[in-house]
């Protein structure tokens, strides 16, 4: 890849990464999604993802209730790499790429949500994280609760800092809570 396109592939991918962390509240189109949940997943050498759980109002006769809706958003990183495999194959394309993002979505088992509900309203996370692992290859980690203006996102490289050991964890359950959702 040419100097030109990597700078353009560098802005793709940030891009990617702003459109994930995002997140994609405004893709469900009923009620008044509340999000619980986000865990951003971003690997150095494969497509990054991010797992979601919105609580969700279920108007049903004869009466209200809510659903835990769980999404996951991937990027495309193949299909987005492979428009720079020339640059004849670039100029096939738009000029402005958008990143090609990938979204699943599906609900909660019941089991699954009481425990979520649970594992949040019991995380202790204190603020100062203790000394933390840095590096450039391998995977980056985001954990954000709650949405909008009362939010808290904390982000770790590989392996969180012992202190945050119980949000690692949390992080690693969702994903596979979302996961099964979708199976």
């Amino acid at each position: 890849m040419d100097r030109e396109h990597h700078a353009e592939w560098q802005d793709l991918r940030a891009r990617a990464t702003d459109e994930l962390r995002r997140g994609a509240a405004a893709s469900l189109r009923r009620g008044q999604p509340q999000r619980l949940v986000q865990v951003l997943v971003l690997p150095s050498f494969a497509p990054s993802l991010t797992c979601e759980v919105f609580r969700v109002p279920v108007v049903s006769e004869p009466a209200e209730s809510e659903a835990l809706v769980a999404i996951r958003t991937s990027w495309d990183q193949p299909a987005d790499l492979a428009r720079f495999a020339s640059p004849v194959e670039r100029l096939r394309h738009p000029r402005v790429l958008q990143p090609t993002l990938l979204r699943r979505e599906g609900t909660l088992a019941a089991a699954d949500a009481r425990a979520l509900v649970a594992d949040l309203a019991n995380l202790q996370l204190p603020l100062e994280p203790g000394p933390a692992s840095f590096g450039l290859d391998g995977t980056r980690y985001e954990l954000t609760l709650g949405a909008g203006s009362a939010e808290v996102t904390v982000r770790w490289w590989e392996r969180a800092p012992t202190k945050w050991a119980a949000a690692a964890e949390l992080a690693a359950r969702v994903v596979g809570w979302v996961e099964a959702a979708l199976r």
